[in-house]
């Protein structure tokens, strides 16, 4: 009997042993490979008992030589296979590298089969987010960089030709492998003018290149002025909307006989190539008298009809709307037939602030990017060209300014079709103006050194600011001018110049 006992248990023991062997482990996949890092993903089952795992890997393909190894990891014995994975750091860019499991029990030990990647070589900078806020006389390049884990530095330069950016400034500078944004401000430009740029980014592994051109600004000033006083053309002769049929001359909000245009929905078009773009400060100021609802009852409109690209005006049965072609300013109020209305959209780039006002009064603003084109054709009436929803009645005195009026002026508009008014009683400075009349350059002669020059149209509108004694006018219309010059010392002077 006890034989047969100790033969029982001999045999139990033996098969439990069976049971126990030394681990499996593999390496399944290298994954997230950087410049400088990896991360290896591995599978382990225990065979029976509590096992340890490391990674380790190597330069060499038999791994007779290690770099490093990772600290064991434990894995409970629960019979099926168990997932794990290590993150590899402080590699080398562009090299090959050799990884392996081992895994351990109180069995043995098993290596797994060996796997090779290779990190990320080492690359130039990326340069992305391009964009360019210009004054009059200067322009912001704004950009972001990815250093890719190498010191990074820029520079801008530019030129009035593509093919000599001859000037340059100092960018900013970034490290790591992060986007970080900056910009580089350019000073000292022409006024009007196109300039031309290249970013440059440099680490140690080259140069990444990024090229645009932009345009200065005009100095503040009207750049379209239609009366419609029984012409199509605008105040100074030029620039004349296409005569369509149905289009007629009545009477304008002052009871004036053929002072104000008449479209029967067939809107118009006239070219004007130097109307506001991109984020640029802008007002467009306008009169209507509805005669018929025709559905969204497009005003104006320009640019293209995508994205924020479009820029115009409409009203429909409930709301007057300041649009782009995705983004509106609204204001919810019905526009009666019959009955003048006055409606002014101001945009000012500095705070991306979009702004409604009817009858003197803001109604609405809001934050907005507009990113307008000029296609050079400006559509009176319609939507581009579009013959649904097109506007019928009069149109009266529009007026489109590079610049955003502030609310005393267009107050001032609403109540006495001007901006607000000049005070030229002080008069304490000696000044001469010559040549007067001129055509290109006004040239300013005083003792002390300019604070400001200004200069006004005989509607009251300011046209130039500037703070020196020589000033191109060559862009301004022919007629007569006010021209206010304060010192550094506070004297000021105003006189009257003809520009031919």
């Amino acid at each position: 009997m006890k034989t047969k006992l100790l033969l029982l248990l001999l045999l139990a023991f033996s098969f439990a042993n069976a049971q126990l062997m030394v681990p499996s482990v593999g390496v399944n996949t290298i994954t997230n490979i950087t410049q400088t890092t990896a991360t290896v993903n591995y599978a382990i089952r225990t065979n029976g008992t509590y096992t340890n795992a490391r990674i380790e890997h190597s330069l060499v393909s038999n791994m007779s030589t290690l770099i490093a190894q990772s600290s064991f990891i434990g894995f409970s014995n629960n019979g099926a296979w168990q997932y794990a994975s290590y993150n590899l750091s402080g590699l080398v860019p562009n090299t090959t590298y050799y990884v392996r499991a081992v895994a351990s029990n109180s069995l043995g030990t098993t290596t797994s089969n060996i796997l090779s990647f290779t990190t990320v070589g080492n690359i130039i900078p990326d340069i992305t987010a391009v964009g360019v806020g210009v004054t009059e006389n200067s322009a912001t390049i704004n950009y972001s960089l990815n250093a890719n884990l190498s010191a990074t530095t820029s520079i801008v330069k530019y030129g009035t030709s593509s093919d000599a950016l001859n000037s340059q400034v100092s960018g900013f500078s970034a490290t790591g492998n992060t986007t970080s944004a900056g910009s580089a401000l350019i000073t000292g430009l022409q006024q009007n003018t196109q300039y031309f740029y290249q970013i440059e980014a440099i680490n140690s592994f080259g140069t990444a290149l990024s090229s645009g051109s932009f345009q200065t600004a005009l100095p503040p000033q009207i750049l379209a002025n239609y009366t419609f006083d029984n012409t199509l053309s605008d105040v100074n002769g030029a620039n004349a909307f296409e005569l369509q049929a149905g289009m007629t001359y009545g009477t304008d909000r002052s009871g004036v006989a053929n002072k104000a245009l008449f479209i029967n929905g067939t809107g118009t078009t006239v070219s004007l190539t130097n109307l506001p773009v991109g984020n640029s400060s802008r007002t467009f100021s306008f009169w209507i008298k509805p005669t018929q609802s025709n559905g969204s009852n497009r005003i104006f409109s320009y640019g293209s009809p995508s994205g924020t690209a479009a820029y115009g005006a409409s009203f429909d049965a409930t709301r007057v709307y300041n649009f782009s072609w995705t983004t509106n300013l609204s204001f919810l109020q019905s526009t009666s037939l019959n009955v003048w209305k006055h409606i002014v959209c101001t945009y000012e780039q500095s705070t991306s602030t979009a702004s409604l006002y009817t009858d003197g009064v803001l109604r609405a603003s809001v934050t907005a990017n507009w990113s307008t084109v000029n296609n050079g054709i400006f559509y009176l009436g319609s939507l581009f060209g579009e013959t649904g929803s097109r506007y019928i009645g009069f149109l009266d005195d529009l007026q489109i300014y590079n610049y955003a009026l502030t609310g005393a002026e267009i107050t001032s508009l609403y109540t006495s079709n001007t901006l607000s008014s000049l005070n030229f009683s002080q008069n304490n400075l000696e000044v001469a103006l010559y040549p007067n009349p001129t055509k290109e350059v006004l040239n300013i002669q005083m003792t002390n050194e300019v604070k400001t020059v200004e200069i006004f149209n005989l509607q009251g509108q300011k046209v130039v600011t500037s703070n020196q004694k020589q000033i191109i006018v060559s862009n301004l219309s022919r007629g007569l001018y006010m021209v206010k010059i304060e010192d550094i010392k506070g004297n000021t002077a105003s006189k009257k110049v003809v520009f031919e």
